[in-house]
């Protein structure tokens, strides 16, 4: 059974409307990315295989320690290079969290993503983009609509 973070109840069929929508956008053309979590040490899958997500928290996906430590970003740029080198996809996102309570000391700002951390990612052949944990977190602090100029 599949969790979608209270989105919808699995256990009363609530998620079968979800189903018929992302139907409805791949009808379309629309490419859906579910972004399913996993333990450290292995990825996360998004969409079809094509992407893949080097998730950046405080729990691990790159480094069981966040690579962002106070506007030094030597250590994610590191983890990026590794991950875009090693990772056998055509798109990687770097997943960001949206709010300092959605992972604490994983949180880059928002000033910091877009003059440092952009700019040293932007470049790679795979860079698909950034994915932000959670849009409940994200609606409280407005950070997509600061970064997405920029990313």
């Amino acid at each position: 059974m599949i969790n979608l973070a209270g989105h919808c109840d699995p256990y009363s069929n609530g998620c079968t409307d979800l189903s018929s929508d992302i139907k409805s956008c791949q009808a379309q053309g629309i490419k859906v990315i579910l972004s399913l979590g996993g333990g450290a040490g292995s990825y996360y899958l998004a969409s079809s295989g094509d992407a893949r997500q080097a998730k950046q928290t405080n729990t691990g996906m790159i480094n069981p320690q966040c690579q962002y430590i106070d506007g030094d970003i030597t250590n994610l740029e590191n983890a990026w290079k590794q991950w875009t080198t090693n990772v056998p996809a055509t798109k990687i996102f770097l997943g960001l969290p949206a709010s300092p309570k959605a992972a604490g000391s994983s949180f880059i700002p928002e000033s910091d993503l877009i003059s440092q951390v952009i700019p040293a990612i932007k470049g790679s052949t795979k860079y698909g983009g950034v994915m932000l944990w959670s849009k409940y977190y994200d609606d409280q602090t407005g950070y997509s609509s600061a970064i997405k100029n920029y990313v």
